[in-house]
């Protein structure tokens, strides 16, 4: 790379001498002439030779006072120097001599740009585009201006001006692509990044730019690709490991992630946004002792971050230090009261302590300001169910199935609470849900047996109350229940059997023996 830059050095060096020697010769030719010696000014330009280019934009002026090209030139040189006034004074001298030269007011807009004064430089290159509309570099401008204004839309209107005169400027796609980012158009964004990547190929930043589109997008492995790429191309660019690092945790390669947070964190020491990612990477891998020194790092800079103090309280809860997880989950609630996921911890917390009060009225709170994660909603609804908060339970446990509609043991948990409100369609539509992913689990069947004996579907209660004893023989109250669905059927006999057996293995349970009793009473009758 380097001896190719020299090459390319080398190469540009020739060809500025060859066209000051042809410059020469035409001032040799010309000496009264201010036009050749603003051609050599630019040629001294572009060796980087600034007093020879004004010397030589002097003598255009020593030759011609108002000659705009020299006026205009010595502007763009002052101007970089950051002599701002001087080189106002040459364009004020360029305007009163020639107003109606667009080009002119296109300087005062970069002048003025430079000089903070946005509103000054808006009006100079709508002037120049007043005087020639076809001047690709006053709407790039002018778009540029409006996004500082934050004006997207409006920008991305003056950008596609700007492309449509000069479609072959790698700059304005750029703009225009963060100018759909920062206005939402995502898919217009990666356009524009694409085609700039086609453009450019060599520049990292190219690949960077769509990384951080296709991340936006949520298409982290595209996204990992273009970073990669950005990284070969500039290996010390730092953005790119930040970015590739996000993408790692996304495609849940924590570790990975957290070695290119490091690197980053090396030269970004007091990054917050950097600082709270890798907090969030040592949360997930229960790096404890690492995520209590990060977060101690990110509070020395951002010292009210109620994330970190929650951070903090589950790095300490992980170290069964509770009494500090306690405080931790307590300032941050402190720092902000709906923190939903801070009650949650400081619900661990007491429930470990074995507060049960506070467990419950913190998990009470934190869904209240809107923690949808099944595991809480699933606590909760436990709670309730043990208060008999029937109604309450089986909303949280509905809650819970609307995130997690594939988890078996939240159906279980609604069929249950369901069956115990009288629901039995819920109930059984639970259970057998929660059978076609647990086919083998004895209590479900049972519980299969007992919501389709309340719901009448004896024949169904039947098969299902019979593979729950080919797995568990001597229990009482599947035989009753099997000899009510049997009873129900008309068939006395096999009812009549299920009961008296039930009576023998519910020796020590009267309950059982006399509802045993009752079903046999029930089959004399019938007979």
């Amino acid at each position: 790379m380097v001896a190719a830059q020299a090459h390319l050095s080398t190469t540009r060096t020739a060809h500025s001498e060859q066209r000051l020697n042809k410059v020469n010769a035409a001032i040799r030719r010309r000496p009264r002439d201010p036009r050749v010696y603003v051609a050599r000014a630019k040629v001294y330009r572009q060796m980087g030779l600034y007093r020879d280019a004004m010397a030589n934009y002097a003598k255009a002026l020593k030759l011609n006072p108002k000659h705009v090209p020299a006026l205009v030139g010595q502007a763009e040189i002052l101007r970089s120097h950051g002599r701002y006034d001087t080189a106002e004074r040459r364009l004020l001298r360029a305007a009163r001599s020639s107003p109606r030269r667009p080009e002119i007011h296109t300087e005062f807009g970069y002048l003025y740009t430079d000089m903070g004064r946005s509103t000054r430089a808006m009006e100079a290159h709508q002037q120049a585009l007043q005087l020639d509309p076809n001047r690709a570099q006053d709407y790039y401008s002018v778009g540029r201006l409006l996004m500082q204004q934050r004006q997207y839309r409006q920008a991305i209107v003056e950008f596609n001006n700007a492309i449509r005169l000069a479609p072959n400027v790698a700059e304005s796609y750029r703009m225009r692509a963060v100018a759909h980012y920062q206005a939402g158009d995502l898919q217009n964004s990666l356009a524009d990044n694409n085609r700039l990547v086609e453009m450019t190929p060599s520049n990292p930043m190219a690949w960077h730019n769509r990384g951080v589109a296709h991340f936006a997008l949520k298409d982290y492995g595209s996204a990992l690709t273009d970073f990669e790429q950005a990284l070969t191309l500039a290996p010390d660019q730092t953005e790119s490991y930040l970015y590739r690092g996000k993408a790692y945790l996304e495609l849940d390669k924590p570790q990975l992630a957290l070695a290119d947070l490091d690197f980053v964190s090396n030269e970004q020491p007091d990054n917050e946004d950097l600082l709270r990612s890798m907090g969030n990477i040592h949360l997930r891998l229960q790096n404890y002792k690492k995520l209590l020194a990060n977060e101690e790092r990110l509070l020395n800079v951002a010292n009210d971050d109620p994330q970190s103090y929650y951070r903090k309280g589950m790095g300490h809860l992980g170290l069964d230090d509770y009494d500090t997880a306690l405080n931790n989950f307590t300032q941050a609630i402190l720092l902000r009261s709906d923190y939903g996921d801070a009650y949650v911890g400081r619900a661990r917390v007491q429930r470990m302590k074995g507060d049960r009060p506070r467990t419950k009225s913190d998990l009470d709170t934190a869904l209240k300001h809107g923690v949808q994660d099944p595991v809480t909603l699933s606590w909760h609804g436990l709670m309730c169910k043990e208060d008999g908060d029937l109604e309450t339970a089986l909303d949280s446990f509905s809650r819970a199935l609307d995130v997690s509609p594939h988890s078996p043991d939240l159906h279980i948990h609604r069929g249950e609470t369901a069956f115990q409100l009288g629901n039995f369609e819920l109930a059984t539509s639970d259970f057998e849900q929660a059978s076609r992913m647990r086919p083998t689990d004895p209590q479900l069947l049972f519980n299969l047996g007992n919501s389709y004996l309340e719901m009448g579907k004896f024949h169904r209660a039947v098969e299902a109350l019979t593979q729950y004893i080919n797995y568990d023989e001597d229990d009482p109250q599947a035989y009753l229940a099997r000899a009510m669905a049997y009873l129900k059927q008309g068939e006395f006999e096999l009812s009549e059997a299920d009961s008296k057996h039930a009576q023998s293995l519910a020796v020590n349970n009267p309950k059982w023996r006399r509802m045993a009793g009752d079903i046999l009473a029930k089959i004399e009758l019938k007979k």
